[in-house]
């Protein structure tokens, strides 16, 4: 494979049509999410496909793969065929949106998604990163509320988000009848404020675990960065 290649463990990623590239953002969700027991799984902004072949690697579930992107679509076909798990992973061109349309009502074990962020922000005069990165084609409510129609009653939504949508997301997903059951605060490193939260989202309502975690301490990358991460990153 040429240097354009991302490489992980088992399998590798081209990123060079995408409209967003490889994001620790994307990393952190794809390992933390809990998808062993998930038959069927929706990965909602797919990209390059990461968190939908970083599941593929735990989980022997199929996975759905939406990324309506052209140049994201081409990495993430690509990139699925020439993965492990080409049987598996399923790349679809549509969005969410039309994928309800036009797909005979499925129903999802699992979730997930890295999706647009920035409301309300400055858009980027790039097309493919101000869809990809903003919420203009997809609000954080519009995704709420599509998602809870396709899940199984036993279904989980995860996600991760800045942290100054938490509660935000939180109070709009509970209208739906998801409840936040565990949820992880991410800070780049000690001392700074906490800039990501992760959320494991379903329809009972139990006690939220809450989890935290830093990902660089000193030059390195935190122990429990890479304890949660090791199973991907050729380096740990």
């Amino acid at each position: 494979m040429s240097d354009r290649m991302f490489r992980f463990r088992e399998f590798s990623l081209r990123q060079d049509r995408s409209a967003m590239r490889i994001t620790t953002d994307g990393v952190l969700l794809g390992a933390w999410v809990a998808c062993e027991k998930a038959r069927d799984i929706l990965d909602v902004g797919a990209g390059t496909g990461l968190i939908a072949l970083m599941l593929a690697q735990r989980c022997a579930g199929r996975i759905t793969a939406l990324e309506p992107e052209e140049g994201s679509y081409e990495d993430l076909a690509y990139n699925t065929a020439h993965s492990p798990w080409q049987e598996r992973v399923f790349p679809v061109r549509k969005t969410l949106q039309e994928y309800l349309q036009e797909t005979e009502t499925p129903s999802f074990d699992l979730i997930v998604s890295n999706p647009p962020y920035f409301s309300g922000d400055k858009l980027p005069e790039e097309s493919g990163k101000r869809n990809t990165r903003h919420a203009v084609m997809l609000t954080h409510e519009t995704l709420i509320t599509l998602t809870a129609l396709l899940l199984k009653k036993g279904g989980r939504f995860s996600l991760i988000l800045p942290a100054r949508y938490e509660e935000e997301v939180i109070a709009r997903a509970a209208a739906h009848r998801l409840f936040c059951n565990r949820l992880l605060r991410v800070r780049p490193r000690r001392g700074k404020a906490v800039n990501r939260v992760l959320l494991d989202l379903g329809r009972k309502k139990v006690p939220l675990q809450t989890e935290a975690l830093t990902i660089h301490s000193g030059n390195d990358y935190s122990a429990g960065y890479k304890a949660l991460t090791r199973a991907y990153y050729p380096a740990f």
